[in-house]
């Protein structure tokens, strides 16, 4: 299981859906931040398996819920770049992977 690092606006954006389905339906925002945290697993466990994205990242849609796990696979760390909701403005985040460690490539 390869360990995972969130970027510090995909953390916020994070916390504020869960506040947000929190305040729709009690309950709903744990269940929220469970799928997602179920989604940090399943990109650990194979980061190679999910789809690309543009931007060198890749992307696993979170189930139930209208939100995209934005990604880049690192040698030694995952790192999160969004937990973006589907219906935002596409790649809203994209300025955050100027933070992001450069990506190692063979050659």
């Amino acid at each position: 299981m390869k360990p995972h690092v969130i970027h510090e606006d995909a953390e916020a954006e994070l916390w504020a859906e869960v506040g947000f389905y929190e305040k729709q339906v009690p309950g709903l925002g744990l269940d929220f931040l469970s799928e997602a945290e179920q989604a940090f697993d399943r990109i650990g466990a194979a980061p190679e398996r999910w789809q690309h994205a543009r931007h060198g990242t890749q992307r696993v849609f979170l189930r139930g819920f209208p939100h995209t796990v934005y990604y880049r696979n690192l040698p030694d760390v995952v790192w999160i770049t969004a937990v973006a909701p589907q219906k935002r403005r596409p790649f809203y985040w994209r300025y955050r992977l100027k933070d992001a460690p450069p990506i190692e490539r063979p050659g």
